[in-house]
């Protein structure tokens, strides 16, 4: 549908804070002429699994993987089910505010598919409280087009650094990236996320080989996205 996001979480790990997460996202404010779906994907996390199914009942379609596979493998199965035209991410641990998906989208409608578009966004601590603001857009959580996505597949199996290579495949692809000029994502540090756990964090070995391959890479690659079984949480 031509006026419809998808948001996604993937979940794994951070159920304290997953309630939070998908309340900001049901409390987004949009025009009459927007529809959004919300599709939480747990990583074979029965406690993130057991907290979104009380959800189902507000729309929420949320599934488990039969197995750990990580972020990536998660978001890659949790596309299967969109039926939006545009899609976005929010982390498990993260919130938006209400404007988020609905400026967003104006910008997606602006400039067209091969945009990838974001905004500023805020730093707060594990008790949701504020602690800095950062001009800087988060990689894991642009919105793209489904035609992008058919383009260029989906993320990598990979660790950690696929939605940075994604972007980089983008690029190549010829898109551009768009700002909101706006503080319009929350990014909650605990210290046990991807950017800054102590394997995967920005200064870690596995990143940093990661990234290292991402230099190495000259074109916009078709990647066929790696999925995983899950089960449906039912209404």
């Amino acid at each position: 549908m031509a006026n419809k996001v998808s948001l996604i979480i993937p979940a794994a790990g951070h159920a304290e804070y997953l309630a939070e997460s998908i309340e900001s996202c049901l409390s987004q404010e949009l025009p009459s002429s927007l529809e959004m779906e919300i599709i939480v994907m747990c990583d074979h996390d029965d406690d993130c699994f057991k907290i979104a199914s009380k959800y189902t009942n507000q729309g929420v379609v949320v599934g488990n993987l039969s197995r750990h596979r990580g972020t990536y493998v998660a978001q890659n199965s949790a596309l299967q089910l969109c039926t939006g035209r545009h899609v976005t991410f929010c982390g498990a641990d993260d919130t938006i505010p209400p404007h988020r998906i609905a400026r967003l989208f104006r910008l997606m409608r602006r400039h067209g598919p091969m945009t990838l578009a974001n905004s500023y966004h805020k730093t707060m601590d594990v008790n949701g409280s504020i602690t800095g603001k950062s001009l800087g857009s988060l990689g894991g959580v642009f919105m793209y087009s489904m035609e992008l996505f058919g383009i260029l597949g989906g993320f990598r199996d990979w660790t950690c650094a696929a939605d940075t290579e994604f972007v980089y495949r983008a690029k190549n692809a010829g898109a551009n990236i768009r700002v909101v000029k706006s503080y319009d994502y929350n990014y909650r540090r605990h210290g046990s996320q991807l950017t800054e756990g102590s394997s995967t964090n920005n200064k870690s070995k596995l990143r940093q080989g990661y990234l290292e391959q991402i230099d190495r890479m000259v074109g916009s690659e078709f990647v066929d996205p790696v999925v995983e079984e899950f089960e449906l949480a039912l209404p």
